[in-house]
């Protein structure tokens, strides 16, 4: 998650469901802890002090925290169930039965991903698994305690899979992208998606408690999920499944983590060679970052300098989850983080693990924030952009005319042209970041289609400057006590009398 406009979440990341595994701080594997683990696992008495008070406060519901060194689980307890989809389509792609090369239309075919920036057919399946084939945000919900069905990955391909900016050229999460892979692994296997999964990656990586979904007879193992004001959440499912449908324990996630770090651990299998590991962890493109020095590679967020260390990572958050996972290959690292609610205190809790096992960090860390408040916050002039403009919304229902105005005095208006009465209701783009030709706001109005109507909803708008147009996507948010969903369309406008 790498930006907030609301106290929700914009940019939904991996799921990993928490199983609370009541476990105790050993060894595994009936050997001896190294005396160097051993004086980790004393650093972590401080950290136990502090998640017991969030947990008897009743701020959080419950924590579960795994760490690895050296091939071994130093620390694993819980405290009151990453993405996999990335692992499974490798699985295809060392068979050669998937090139991510290949145009992804080539294999959701009748199906299709259109193009409103750049071609269709350019879109390849590497796109699609590191972010950047140009779909934008999105992420459906489907709550058992409401009448709403969810739709299949068919209906969901053809309302919302659209490329709103050119394929390779901006990173941009996207759960459907991922949706779109689990589809795109059942179709090439003949399998289900949930039995690929099963005995192709958990199986053999000896994932006892991992499943698509509740797996059989997990049931009782799976941790309540509740909302900010600490309120169960009923079960709910997604059209993106691939991204977001995965249940795992702690030991089980950081038994992955250990996979992806090459330790030989028994009972797992080496279901991917080392060298498709490394092409995992590693294979990015250097023009499209997240941020500086981090980037997007097959599954994985490769930081290339976190704090002077090169850390393999993915974060994640959903309705009653927070959870992240970390690989730091040179050390020999692994750490698991997962909480049945959504909170920030997720990210404090990783820092300070990460300040205890890796040396350097701590030094780092306090020497770069005290860099970056001694710099002065610069917004990029949007001079150009001064005047009228007018466009075209395009849903998967209609279209519809919309305009905007930047005004000399910084502020932008925006009027989405649904209906006569909005034509004269212009609404203030509020929380405005301009920065790399790149335009993001947030606004009071409703996107009219059938999806987006079913719930309360806010505006995100999220366009770059491309020659003479503006052009992106406008997302309507759901803006109730449950998250329902994120449902972005396309839009492009003129300046007018230029």
């Amino acid at each position: 998650m790498k930006f907030l406009y609301t106290h929700k979440r914009i940019c939904i990341q991996y799921l990993v469901f928490i199983l609370i595994t009541c476990t105790s701080i050993s060894p595994i594997f009936g050997r001896m802890t190294s005396r160097e683990n051993r004086e980790y696992i004393k650093q972590f008495e401080s950290l136990k002090n502090k998640i017991t008070e969030w947990v008897e406060s009743g701020d959080i519901p419950s924590v579960s925290i795994a760490v690895a060194k050296d091939g071994e689980i130093i620390w694993e307890e819980s405290f009151g169930w990453a993405d996999i989809t990335a692992t499974g389509v490798m699985i295809l792609v060392e068979k050669g039965k998937i090139d991510l090369q290949d145009p992804v239309n080539k294999y959701v075919y009748p199906n299709k991903i259109r193009s409103y920036e750049g071609c269709s057919d350019s879109i390849t399946v590497k796109h699609v698994l590191n972010h950047t084939s140009g779909l934008p945000l999105h992420c459906s919900f489907y709550y058992e305690d409401e009448p709403h069905k969810k739709s299949s990955m068919e209906e969901s391909i053809v309302r919302y899979g659209i490329s709103v900016n050119p394929p390779g050229r901006v990173y941009k999460y996207s759960n459907l992208g991922y949706g779109i892979l689990d589809h795109i692994i059942t179709k090439v296997s003949g399998k289900s998606f949930e039995s690929f999964m099963k005995n192709e990656v958990f199986l053999p990586l000896g994932l006892t408690h991992s499943s698509l979904n509740i797996g059989f007879g997990l049931d009782d193992y799976t941790a309540i999920r509740y909302d900010k004001d600490n309120n169960p959440i009923p079960f709910y499912d997604s059209d993106h499944q691939g991204a977001s449908a995965f249940y795992s324990s702690a030991h089980d996630l950081i038994r992955f983590a250990m996979f992806h770090l090459k330790n030989r651990i028994p009972n797992q299998a080496r279901i991917l060679t080392d060298d498709m590991l490394d092409r995992m962890h590693t294979e990015i493109d250097p023009d499209v970052s997240m941020d500086d020095n981090t980037f997007y590679a097959l599954g994985w967020v490769n930081s290339l300098d976190e704090n002077g260390y090169n850390i393999i990572t993915h974060d994640g958050g959903m309705p009653g989850v927070s959870t992240t996972i970390d690989i730091i290959p040179s050390e020999d690292v692994a750490l698991v983080i997962l909480m049945n609610c959504m909170d920030n205190r997720l990210y404090s809790l990783r820092e300070d693990m990460l300040c205890i096992m890796l040396p350097k960090y701590q030094e780092n860390l306090e020497k770069n924030r005290a860099r970056e408040d001694s710099k002065q916050k610069s917004t990029e002039k949007r001079t150009q952009l001064t005047g009228e403009w007018e466009g075209t919304v395009s849903t998967y229902e209609s279209e519809f005319p919309v305009s905007m105005v930047f005004q000399e005095d910084g502020d932008i208006f925006v009027t989405l042209k649904t209906t006569p009465l909005e034509s004269v209701c212009p609404k203030k783009l509020n929380r405005v970041s301009y920065k790399n030709n790149r335009l993001l706001g947030i606004f009071s109005g409703t996107i009219p289609t059938r999806d987006a109507m079913r719930h309360k909803h806010f505006v995100v708008l999220d366009i770059y400057l491309r020659g003479d147009r503006l052009a992106g996507s406008v997302s309507a948010i759901s803006d109730e006590k449950r998250d329902y969903s994120e449902l972005s369309s396309y839009i492009t406008l003129e300046k007018k009398n230029h």
